[in-house]
């Protein structure tokens, strides 16, 4: 280390001179050379602003071009062509309504159907133009200290909260804890810094060029995936006496299974059984009809919009008490009108490949 001695009329001198001044004790000043870095730090450091650089350059081509609505009927066209979904066949699905039912007609505009939480989000399907920001609030504020993180500042969505509220009281009342909210709603800004955190994890005990790979199979780039809206979540088992998820897949622990086995009763998907790292442990919050139809029908998010996409009615009956009634229409303008049972809860949403989707509620027995 270079150190130089002032006396203390040339430290003050060259304190006029500079806005940075070195430490002063008493009549005499230690000037600090700062020390350079390593070679290999060097090269982490030059590595991550050229991966930054990269990360910045490739986002346009990342998010892709927006959806615009004159494309909405040639995208239908091409999902109605698409081969026939295996569907798990039982006897709870209808591709048919009951008789006897009241109906009434219902409008829907663009705008509506943008707000909607069916939005299918993936690397061909970026969020499509006109879609408003999440409206999100703290997971532990609003969700009473009732729904566990591990973080205090992930957010979400009021409604995904609320569910996650129900999920947790379900799950407890399993006997089943340990498991808490490790990733909500995310700005772009705050996805570029995980991917970036992660990086430098990775980088740490692998080489540089697989930590890359690895960083961007686990991490969506700033400005896409699911995270951008307020209805996916990252549910995991946190390592007993600290804050740390724990890396084990959830099929492989008990408490994990049980998961997989409730979450649809309170309205969640998993949103991928088989992608890399933290999407493995991605649930999206899409409301309990869809929710229902997808597991009585063993069907992931694509391929059940495929089926709507061909047989356009589901009829669902989840038990004595309640139904569902699933609808879905081209969306080819500004508006889309559906025939939908009367005194039904409704959620309307338009799902990212061209068509209207409606699901309703009933409580039995039906209007007559």
């Amino acid at each position: 280390m270079a150190e130089g001695v002032l006396t203390e009329r040339e430290w003050r001198n060259r304190r006029r001179s500079t806005k940075r001044q070195p430490p002063c004790w008493g009549a005499q000043c230690t000037m600090v050379k700062t020390p350079s870095l390593s070679s290999r730090r060097r090269a982490l450091h030059a590595a991550m602003v050229m991966i930054s650089f990269v990360i910045a350059m490739a986002l346009p081509a990342a998010v892709g071009k927006q959806q615009e609505p004159d494309q909405y009927q040639i995208l239908a066209a091409e999902w109605t062509a698409a081969q026939p979904v295996s569907a798990r066949a039982v006897n709870e699905v209808e591709y048919a309504l009951p008789q006897g039912i009241d109906y009434v007609s219902k409008t829907f505009t663009r705008e509506q159907l943008l707000r909607g939480k069916f939005l299918l989000i993936s690397d061909g399907r970026p969020l499509p133009k006109g879609v408003p920001a999440p409206n999100t609030m703290s997971v532990a504020n609003y969700g009473k200290g009732m729904v566990p993180v591990n973080d205090l500042t992930i957010k979400s969505g009021k409604e995904t909260i609320a569910a996650l509220t129900r999920l947790f009281a379900g799950l407890r009342g399993k006997g089943i804890g340990g498991f808490a909210v490790c990733r909500g709603t995310m700005t772009p800004w705050e996805q570029r810094e995980w991917q970036l955190e992660r990086l430098r994890t990775l980088a740490a005990r692998m080489p540089m060029d697989e930590a890359v790979r690895k960083t961007l199979a686990e991490v969506d780039p700033p400005g896409t995936g699911e995270l951008q809206q307020e209805y996916a979540v990252e549910l995991r088992l946190v390592v007993s006496g600290s804050s740390q998820p724990d890396e084990q897949l959830l099929e492989s622990t008990a408490p994990g299974r049980t998961l997989l086995q409730t979450a649809w009763r309170y309205g969640f998907i998993r949103t991928t059984s088989e992608g890399e790292g933290f999407r493995a442990f991605r649930f999206r919050y899409v409301g309990e009809a869809h929710a229902t139809a997808m597991t009585f029908l063993n069907l992931d998010m694509e391929e059940y919009l495929t089926l709507l996409h061909q047989k356009r009615v589901l009829h669902v009956k989840r038990d004595a008490t309640k139904s569902y009634f699933i609808f879905c229409k081209p969306m080819d303008g500004e508006y889309v009108e559906f025939q939908l049972p009367e005194g039904a809860a409704l959620e309307a949403s338009f799902d990212n490949d061209g068509y209207a989707v409606v699901a309703c509620i009933c409580e039995t027995p039906l209007s007559n």
